[in-house]
């Protein structure tokens, strides 16, 4: 009777989820306000630079009797009956409509991230590992689905982000952005999301909107050099410079801090990451007076 009754009780829970009415994603309504970074690192170019983005819907094309929506300088269309949101890409030899969301999808539900389209190349499978009703601000109720994936470099699925049913993800409406499809050292961060003029959504890394536009980060920053890499289960370092480094921070491509520590002044470092599952990390480094320096190492299991 008691197994009867927590069936019964998941079953209503889970139908109280898929139960709510589809929110669009491509709506006039919408604006997104994005954190654009760019911490790529040049004898050029030695500081973390970042700024803002606004966009939203202005314009559209019509392909093959089909809308497409401009927004931010790419088209994309959804089918609200199918719950899926595509990108439209075009080149001198192809055109395709690439899927980035399936709202319709349910827990361990699988779709793909391609690198090449054209030739099948796949960068990541996604896998839909969960999905709970939250409520942002102007009382806007969606849902938010929780995503792992994996490729043929980490085989194992791991958690890479979240869509926001109604505004896209946490990076804004292109969620490849968040898991490296389009480069490694620059990225965007969703700061804000507003509908009717309405703040649905604001980074609780950040104080307004438009505090970080066109600003710079003054305190430069230099590479780590890894030792050997792909890394096993011990990550070496060779300390940049000559500063008394006070710790280290390791964290996986959803900017999740996994490992920290407090460090000694010393020139070479090594670190155990064996309960790190295969995959990319970054590791950065800082001292007192706020200088930083960073590092990315692949961790790849022999077993």
């Amino acid at each position: 009777m008691k197994n009867l009754m927590i069936t019964i009780i998941f079953l209503l829970s889970v139908n109280t989820i898929f139960s709510q009415s589809y929110i669009p994603l491509l709506q006039k309504a919408n604006q997104w306000s994005l954190l654009y970074i760019d911490d790529s690192f040049s004898p050029e170019h030695t500081f973390k630079t970042w700024h803002t983005i606004k966009c939203q819907i202005n314009g559209s094309i019509i392909i093959d009797s089909i809308q497409y929506l401009k927004v931010g300088g790419y088209y994309y269309r959804e089918d609200t009956i199918e719950k899926k949101v595509y990108l439209r890409h075009e080149t001198e030899q192809d055109a395709w409509d690439e899927l980035l969301y399936d709202f319709g999808m349910i827990p361990n539900d699988t779709m793909v991230y391609y690198r090449n389209k054209k030739n099948g190349e796949i960068h990541y499978v996604i896998r839909l590992d969960s999905i709970r009703n939250i409520t942002l601000g102007a009382d806007f109720k969606t849902r938010e689905y929780y995503i792992s994936c994996k490729s043929d470099w980490m085989p194992e699925f791991n958690s890479c982000g979240s869509w926001i049913e109604g505004i896209g993800s946490y990076q804004g409406l292109n969620p490849k952005l968040k898991i490296g499809i389009d480069g490694d050292d620059f990225w965007y961060e969703l700061l804000c999301f507003s509908k009717n003029g309405n703040l649905i959504y604001l980074n609780p890394d950040y104080k307004s909107c438009d505090e970080y536009y066109n600003a710079v980060n003054e305190t430069p920053y230099q590479k780590i050099k890894i030792l050997a890499n792909p890394v096993n289960e011990k990550l070496e370092i060779e300390l940049p410079g000559d500063s008394s480094w006070n710790s280290y921070a390791i964290s996986d491509i959803s900017a999740k801090v996994l490992l920290s520590n407090k460090m000694n002044n010393q020139t070479s470092f090594t670190i155990d990451v064996s309960s790190l599952h295969s995959g990319i990390y970054f590791i950065r480094l800082s001292r007192g007076d706020g200088k930083m320096a960073v590092g990315k190492f692949v961790v790849e299991r022999r077993d």
